[in-house]
Parts: C-alpha cells; sequence; structure tokens
C-alpha cells in the first residue's frame, strides 16, 4: 500500500485550496440543480405529448374546458391543442437551455479540479 503523500502548503496557498473548494463544491450543486430541472421539464413534456396523443383521437366538435384557478372555461378544441403544443415548443427550448448550462457548468468544474490539482501538486514539491 502506497504511503500518503505529504503536501505542504503555504498559508496563502491553504486559503487559495479552501477558496477553490467552496467554489467547486457551489458548482457542483449548480450542476445537480441543472440535472433536476432537466428531468422536471422532460416530465412535464411527456405529460404534454401524453395528452396531445389523447386529443388527437377525440373529433374535433367535442367540448373542451380549461382549467382556470379552481374553474373551468369552455375553450375551443383547435386552442387546446397549440395551447399545448406551444408548451411542448417552451419545454424544447428549456431543456436545450439546461443542455447548455450543464456543460458549461461541467467545464466549470473541470476547470476548478485542475487548478486544485496544480495547487496540491506545487505543494507537493520535490
Amino acid at each position: 500500500m502506497a504511503a500518503p503523500m505529504q503536501v505542504n502548503l503555504s498559508e496563502e496557498q491553504q486559503e487559495q485550496l479552501g477558496a477553490l473548494q467552496e467554489k467547486f463544491t457551489a458548482q457542483r450543486k449548480q450542476l445537480v440543480q441543472i440535472h433536476n430541472n432537466m428531468i422536471v421539464f422532460d416530465k412535464e413534456k411527456k405529460r404534454h405529448l401524453l395528452t396531445i396523443d389523447e386529443l388527437e383521437k377525440l373529433p374535433e366538435e367535442v367540448k373542451t374546458y380549461k382549467a382556470v384557478g379552481k374553474m373551468f372555461i369552455m375553450e375551443p378544441f383547435s386552442d387546446i391543442k397549440t395551447g399545448i403544443k406551444t408548451t411542448c415548443e417552451t419545454l424544447d427550448n428549456k431543456v436545450a437551455q439546461s443542455k447548455q448550462a450543464k456543460e458549461a457548468a461541467e467545464a466549470a468544474i473541470e476547470e476548478t479540479q485542475k487548478q486544485m490539482r496544480e495547487l496540491i501538486k506545487a505543494g507537493t514539491g520535490p
């Protein structure tokens, strides 16, 4: 079994390492939040797509209602379908934005890890 590596960091380097660790933790939390948002958006989109599939089976002249607060308002069938399709498009955009944000967060985490490795490597010395 390899012996633990001795790391001698100056006070300034220790402060830098502590700041990098805090930054890393914040970035990881942000990445988890983005991932959770993507899951929520995806579930919501699937629910709307199932609703559209069910609506497609109905005749055009069927009476449809939209929930507004605690009441229901009669709304044309085509408006209901259009509204759900618009919501799906919005969710697609949110998922795409979340993917970009996830990639940026992953890149930031990699950079922070690299900085931490370099700082520790500098502290191990010869």
